[in-house]
């Protein structure tokens, strides 16, 4: 979803009244982590590490970005089955 806010000055900071209001609304927009999502980030970390130790940095690099692209809404990366 997009949402577009403008303000009458310019190339200048907008007030911030403009900035809670879209502060605001990106945090009424975000999707809160599951119950289980922290445990499951820290056992692919672990996995990752393990696969990385191993001598696999090209496909836990892959692995990674993939889930970075399909999962953005978590600081952890989450691999789904």
């Amino acid at each position: 979803m997009i949402k577009d806010w403008s303000f009458s000055g310019g190339h200048a900071v907008p007030p911030a009244s403009l900035l809670s209001t879209c502060l605001s609304w990106l945090v009424s927009q975000r999707i809160p982590a599951g119950p289980n999502d922290q445990a499951n980030a820290l056992m692919l970390a672990t996995n990752w590490q393990a696969r990385i130790t191993a001598g696999q940095q090209e496909s836990v690099l892959r692995e990674c970005v993939s889930n970075l692209m399909l999962y953005p809404r978590s600081c952890l990366p989450i691999k789904r089955s």
